[in-house]
């Protein structure tokens, strides 16, 4: 048998796997960093529904402010509400998360985890504010595709921003970019 030969059905196989995994990632919806990315967009707009629907129900969430962590059935909700109050009672407005990059996606059948490199942006009593961080994410596959079931927040000490300067060469703008959960 030829060298050729012999491969064909290595590359017929092959195919079909990719084939395959295209289907089943179809039917379990968006990959799980879609998934993430959706939900901070939602996040950033305002829309709770939208960002709410991206989450198991019964999630895990660390954050950086006390309790520091929500579990159980209607997570999500407490933590949101928590989160409004705490941001109301710091004098936290327009909080914005932007991710700067994919440092980890793993996916193992159902499961997946995914840790993405945040920028969160805020005012602080008017004052501009950035903070850096990374946020982990565990993510299920479920009947109704994939759902974060876990999210950690891991951030620096938020610190001023400071306004860009005219550039006069070709200089790093002061200002980090946005984001954060």
């Amino acid at each position: 048998m030829t060298s050729s030969r012999r491969l064909a059905p290595l590359l017929i196989l092959s195919a079909a796997a990719v084939a395959l995994a295209g289907v089943a990632q179809a039917a379990g919806g968006p990959d799980p960093v879609a998934l993430v990315r959706k939900a901070t967009d939602a996040f950033n707009r305002g829309d709770m529904k939208a960002a709410s629907a991206s989450y198991a129900d019964d999630v895990a969430i660390t954050d950086e402010f006390a309790p520091y962590q929500w579990h159980g059935p209607g997570t999500l909700q407490t933590y949101l509400n928590d989160f409004g109050n705490w941001s109301k009672t710091s004098g936290q407005t327009d909080q914005k998360v932007t991710i700067s990059s994919v440092l980890r996606s793993d996916v193992s059948g159902d499961a997946a985890y995914v840790v993405m490199r945040e920028v969160y942006t805020y005012k602080d009593h008017g004052r501009r504010m950035v903070e850096l961080g990374d946020q982990a994410y565990t993510l299920h596959n479920g009947a109704d595709g994939w759902k974060i079931t876990g999210a950690a927040w891991a951030g620096s000490k938020p610190h001023r921003a400071t306004a860009a300067k005219p550039a006069t060469s070709a200089a790093t703008p002061a200002t980090a970019p946005a984001a954060k959960h």
